[in-house]
């Protein structure tokens, strides 16, 4: 089923800056006046895609790192943004222990196949003292519901999670909140 997804976002690669024009936002905001990052981070954008949110980010902090499946839209990234792009999973996340600072992962947790293995793979590159930093849709908002059925339409298998399912999962692994909550999305702190 991987092998699904990351062919439909192979073909989305080239447009899928347009798709996400005014996406990101919110995030930053919230970054900003927590003051999630700083000037010594060394990010992982994970599953960061074309760089859209990475570039938005990478003038606030040290080093910024796009990790992606899609070859495709890590080509994007790296022709638009020239942040370091990386081709690998979230599963076997290609760096070694205790690396970042701070772990982005926006709109693409749904994504993820095997959650748990994902969660073990952050833990192993995050830095003691990090911080991992997710926004998801509310899948029972109206927006989360058109996306739920677009992407079972296009056949992605993703799993949505409620801002209480979510931290429930984090919690095995890491201290967990939800830090903001809004009408069709939310942030996840874990460190």
């Amino acid at each position: 089923m991987i092998q699904v997804k990351i062919k439909f976002f192979q073909l989305l690669a080239p447009i899928y800056e347009y798709l996400h024009m005014f996406s990101g936002d919110k995030f930053l905001d919230f970054a900003d006046k927590k003051e999630i990052f700083g000037k010594d981070d060394i990010v992982l954008d994970l599953a960061g895609g074309t760089g859209r949110m990475a570039v938005r980010i990478k003038d606030r902090i040290k080093t910024i790192v796009v990790v992606d499946a899609s070859e495709k839209m890590l080509k994007e990234c790296e022709t638009k943004t020239g942040i370091k792009c990386v081709h690998g999973y979230a599963e076997k996340i290609p760096f070694s222990d205790n690396y970042f600072d701070k772990i982005v992962v926006v709109d693409a947790l749904h994504h993820f196949q095997d959650l748990n293995s994902v969660l073990l793979e952050l833990k192993r590159v995050l830095k003691d003292g990090g911080k991992i930093i997710v926004e998801e849709v509310i899948p029972k908002s109206f927006f989360g519901r058109f996306l739920v059925l677009a992407e079972k339409i296009a056949f992605m298998k993703s799993t949505f999670y409620s801002p209480d399912e979510l931290h429930n999962i984090f919690a095995k692994y890491f201290q967990t909140k939800i830090a903001k909550t809004n009408k069709s999305s939310y942030i996840l702190i874990a460190k």
